[in-house]
């Protein structure tokens, strides 16, 4: 009988231990799930920076929007940026110089990262130097924006 007791007792804990296994997975998957569509949602209701045009040169998972703008990169981020303030976003803005082009055609841009973080998703916001390739020479004459959630 003793042993029989101490089998009961194992398989209860067992089937107890998956169950609440099982239950944190789904309430994770739900939450996710949630974050995802609260990310998306915001992404869809950004407001492009004054000036802009929509783009297809913006390639990534989950993108949303893609625009070209005459605004400096950092100028276009602290826009979007703005946008998802307004919007209720908890907003991060970095943007970092960096040296674009090569040789004596070479200069340094802003290239600036936007996100709004909902968990483990996001709303990311990437302004770039948008070039211009002419006869005489590259010439950063704007931003190129994308704007995905994932």
């Amino acid at each position: 009988m003793r042993a029989r007791g101490g089998f009961v007792f194992g398989l209860v804990v067992v089937v107890a231990s998956v169950a609440a296994w099982l239950t944190v997975a789904a309430w994770r998957d739900h939450t996710d799930q949630r974050n995802l569509a609260a990310a998306v949602a915001l992404a869809h209701r950004v407001a492009p920076p004054e000036g802009a045009v929509p783009s297809n040169a913006c390639r990534g998972d989950g993108l949303v929007s893609c625009w070209t703008t005459p605004a400096q990169p950092r100028a276009a981020a602290d826009s979007v940026a703005a946008s998802l303030r307004r919007l209720g976003g908890h907003v991060t803005v970095a943007c970092d110089r960096v040296r674009v082009g090569s040789g004596s055609a070479a200069t340094s841009a802003d290239e600036c990262h936007v996100a709004a973080r909902f968990g483990s998703r996001a709303v990311t916001v990437f302004a770039d130097p948008h070039w211009q390739h002419g006869p005489g020479g590259n010439t950063i004459d704007g931003s190129l924006i994308s704007v995905a959630a994932a």
